[in-house]
């Protein structure tokens, strides 16, 4: 048990080491008066950002070293440099915390991105299927999801995990004009949300920022 443990501590200090060295070592750099040598810190510090990536699960315990590496290095050779060296050292900090956040969240809304686009363009096949078959367009999304059936080894099906739009008016009126939908759903971008939208009365998704047309900002169908 003992054994055990002292090797996950000697894991977690050695996670901590690799980034944390790569940042001190970007601190050293930049606190040199060359150019060059700032020019390498920044690269060493963006590195030390993109370490945590390569740690899967221990993601977090590479920012964290990351940024152990940055205020130690900022300590060490810091105290007594001019005030635009700290400016670097600022920098070198926001690069090794930003970094790696930033492209996590670009990921994950690019795979919502994504996966909502295709649910949706089989929501919109699932809705006029409705209607050539005869039972005109569904009420809600819960009846665009129960007609998917499209589970198992599929891309995608529409499923829970989108921020659905859908408004139908006069559904069971099969004349074009007097039955119509529209059908979107929304990514949020952590400080805007984009909206997609589909229209039965011009096909074709149309895309814009905080752009809802009939829908209340925020709402889920």
């Amino acid at each position: 048990m003992i054994g055990s443990e002292l090797g996950d501590l000697v894991t977690i200090l050695i996670l901590l080491a690799i980034p944390g060295g790569v940042a001190f070592t970007a601190v050293y750099m930049l606190a040199r008066p060359t150019r060059l040598s700032i020019a390498g810190g920044v690269g060493l510090a963006l590195i030390a950002g993109f370490i945590p990536f390569y740690l899967a699960y221990a993601f977090l315990l590479g920012i964290l070293g990351a940024a152990i590496g940055v205020v130690l290095g900022a300590f060490v050779f810091g105290r007594r440099l001019a005030w635009q060296h700290r400016i670097w050292f600022a920098a070198a900090f926001a690069i090794v915390i930003a970094e790696p956040v930033t492209v996590l969240n670009a990921w994950q809304v690019q795979t919502d991105e994504a996966y909502s686009r295709c649910a949706a363009n089989e929501a919109v096949a699932g809705i006029e299927k409705s209607r050539r078959d005869g039972r005109g367009y569904p009420t809600d999304m819960y009846d665009v999801a129960a007609a998917d059936g499209s589970y198992g080894d599929t891309p995608c099906y529409v499923s829970n995990g989108v921020n659905w739009l859908y408004r139908t008016t006069n559904p069971n009126n099969y004349a074009i004009g007097y039955a119509n939908y529209t059908i979107g759903y929304w990514v949020d971008w952590r400080v805007i949300r984009r909206v997609c939208l589909y229209r039965s009365t011009s096909p074709g998704w149309t895309c814009g920022f905080e752009m809802w047309g009939p829908f209340r900002p925020g709402e889920i169908d």
